[in-house]
């Protein structure tokens, strides 16, 4: 009756045995760790940027960047600190977490 399917454990940087050991993907915002007020640190003239955050294995983000090349660090306190609130699952590399860089639009979240 029950169903032998285990969801896979997000943001645990560990091995989940029944993700495909060939997939490979980018980290993205984490919606089940999104807070409420995030969207009131975007200022309206920022809502439609786009940042980029460097994000650990594990899913915790390491720095928001204003570049794509993550050189140019998010220097707006209130959207730096939003940023850096987020949690996401990680990239993956043939099934495995790695660090990666996601990309976070604040009218998409």
């Amino acid at each position: 009756m029950g169903s032998s399917h285990r969801p896979a454990r997000a943001n645990s940087g560990g091995h989940d045995p029944q993700l495909n050991d060939a997939a490979t993907a980018e980290p993205r915002p984490d919606p089940r760790f999104i807070p409420l007020d995030l969207h009131r640190n975007f200022p309206a003239r920022d809502a439609n940027r786009t940042y980029y955050v460097k994000v650990t294995k594990n899913g915790l983000p390491l720095g928001a960047f204003v570049d794509e090349a993550c050189t140019e660090r998010v220097t707006e306190p209130d959207v730096s600190s939003a940023v850096m609130r987020l949690r996401f699952s990680p990239a993956l590399n043939k099934g495995k977490p790695v660090e990666g860089k996601a990309v976070v639009r604040p009218t998409e979240i």
